[in-house]
């Protein structure tokens, strides 16, 4: 029976339209990210029934559709960052504590759970974006030294006792900080050097190689020129400022969503705190705090 076929294709074709769909919040974000499955879906008359394109539609909901379509979603966390208007639409209705299927925070993490977890990335800073309430516990309880499966990258926190490890190995400022110019750059911000007696005192001649190397440790023009001093002058004396793509111009404005946004990487209140201070201040100041625990899950 060949019309057999052509209609399991045809559910099939559908299922996978309709998938793709719910990557959206809008009809215009549908056409615009996936033109070629809109056209098929307005062609088809399926429109209609992706009701969570609709912004009116979509806030009128009966509470099994709510349900439904929370279900696409593995957290809290995740519902609100891809249905914001569906979830407040459940929030509203008291209905975000009666979904039982949302995954909650890890509790607290064993070192064998947290070993595990950690060979799943090379670097830690990998795993500290993948998996921050296992690396707070590595960290925490002094673990990350058994882990040398994990790359240390400039993106690293390191704490003094581990500065002064690392600067014990060169004989000279110099060479510190040609041999590992994050360690160096940490311990001069941190006015360290001073308490570095082994290190010989020789100035670092500012070349275009080591100014460009000073510049990727800092996120913006304003940080480069108060941490980096030096050698922002000589990247602004020769015009190499606009060659730095990778330092931001400008603070990043936060309103409410970023805020939230920013909140959802960290897995604890303590950590948005220490890594975001401006957001977590804000969040404070427009009472945001509450809203933003029951989002994240944090306990």
């Amino acid at each position: 029976m060949p019309w057999l076929v052509v209609r399991t294709t045809y559910v099939s074709m559908k299922d996978s339209i309709f998938d793709d769909a719910r990557k959206y919040h809008s009809i215009e974000e549908f056409k615009s990210g996936s033109p070629g499955f809109y056209d098929i879906a307005l062609k088809k008359r399926w429109l209609k029934e992706m009701i969570w394109l609709d912004p009116v539609r979509r806030l009128q909901l009966t509470k099994e559709e709510v349900f439904n379509l929370s279900k696409l979603y593995k957290s809290k966390a995740s519902f609100y960052k891809g249905n914001r208007d569906v979830y407040y639409y459940a929030k509203k209705n008291g209905w975000l504590d009666e979904m039982t299927w949302f995954i909650t925070p890890h509790g607290k993490w064993t070192k064998e759970e947290v070993f595990e977890e950690s060979r799943k990335y090379s670097s830690r800073k990998d795993f500290e974006n993948g998996s921050r309430g296992a690396y707070n516990a590595a960290r925490t309880n002094k673990w990350l030294d058994e882990m040398p499966w994990l790359v240390r990258t400039h993106h690293d926190i390191w704490t003094k006792e581990e500065v002064f490890e690392e600067s014990k190995k060169y004989s000279s400022r110099k060479k510190f900080y040609e041999g590992n110019g994050t360690a160096y750059g940490i311990a001069r911000r941190k006015k360290w050097l001073d308490e570095m007696p082994w290190l010989v005192l020789t100035p670092i001649k500012w070349t275009r190689d080591t100014v460009f190397g000073e510049s990727h440790r800092y996120k913006s023009r304003g940080e480069f020129q108060k941490k980096g001093r030096g050698a922002y002058a000589v990247a602004q004396k020769n015009k190499w400022l606009d060659e730095m793509t990778w330092l931001k111009p400008q603070l990043k404005t936060w309103n409410k969503e970023k805020v939230i946004e920013e909140a959802m990487k960290y897995s604890t209140k303590v950590m948005f705190h220490s890594k975001s201070s401006v957001a977590y201040k804000v969040a404070l100041r427009n009472k945001w705090m509450d809203e933003i625990e029951e989002i994240v899950g944090w306990k």
